[in-house]
């Protein structure tokens, strides 16, 4: 996996390639959250949306192509 860490406090600025495959750790994982239930998994550390009031609909919406 290519991970390049511009600055070690800003996650956002990580280039990470998607096409890279998953490692073991990472599938696991995933595996084990698709096992939890919704009340199972902790957004505790997630703020909720109050404010709605510049949301977007359909800002990031592609249609697909048809063949």
């Amino acid at each position: 996996m290519k991970e390049k860490e511009t600055n070690e406090t800003n996650l956002e600025e990580r280039d990470i390639d998607p096409s890279d495959p998953l490692i073991p750790q990472q599938i696991e994982e995933l595996q084990a959250l698709a096992a939890k239930t919704d009340s199972q998994i902790d957004t505790s550390d997630i703020p909720p949306i109050t404010d709605w009031s510049n949301a977007e609909r359909g800002k990031f919406y592609q249609p697909t192509k048809k063949k």
